[in-house]
């Protein structure tokens, strides 16, 4: 293969890079009502039902991360609720130890336009699942009819991210180019001497 073949792959291969950046590191606010305890957000960790170890303990408004679970609610005694996102989906999780509650769960994105679009994927507690998107909320309602146990539901989320390119991308794009200039400089310098 020819240097200029090489430069000219190397190239291509850094401008294609990630499709898309999904939703890991975006911002989400989150919020977790109790039909029982209507106008509080258990998601709020002021409440005192936020567990260690979810990022939520220090505020409604996250960053998505992997492998972290961004979401967490327990009162130790009737549920443990999460809500993880992945770069492209979101785990609704409810572990009912004793008595089912009916819950909403609303998910707003500080990017706007990030979300554009959410499916179910499988569901641990359907049918006594909604879910909707509206603009830059997502909203989860359960009704509360499930048994106890842990019910698990997926959701495939559509992003509107725009990719972001790594320096090192930008630096192998600009080596390409700049040895493809080159080469061609060379090829034309050598033909006409």
């Amino acid at each position: 293969m020819s240097k200029l073949k090489y430069l000219a792959l190397v190239t291509a291969l850094a401008v294609t890079g990630p499709a898309s950046a999904g939703l890991i590191g975006q911002q989400v606010t989150g919020s977790l009502e109790f039909s029982s305890v209507p106008g509080t957000n258990f998601f709020d960790p002021a409440n005192g039902y936020v567990p260690l170890g979810y990022l939520n303990e220090t505020g409604t408004t996250v960053t998505i991360g992997e492998p972290a679970i961004e979401f967490g609610y327990d009162d130790t005694f009737d549920n443990l609720v999460t809500a993880n996102f992945t770069d492209s989906e979101l785990i609704i999780r409810d572990l009912v130890r004793t008595t089912t509650v009916a819950w909403q769960m609303t998910f707003t994105s500080v990017t706007p336009g990030l979300f554009t679009s959410i499916d179910l994927l499988s569901g641990g507690f359907t049918p006594d699942l909604t879910y909707s998107r509206t603009g830059n909320i997502i909203t989860i309602g359960f009704s509360g009819t499930t048994s106890a146990g842990n019910n698990i539901t997926t959701f495939r989320i559509g992003s509107q991210s725009q990719p972001v390119p790594e320096p090192t991308i930008l630096a192998l794009m600009s080596l390409g180019l700049a040895g493809i200039g080159l080469g061609r400089y060379r090829r034309v310098s050598t033909t006409s001497a």
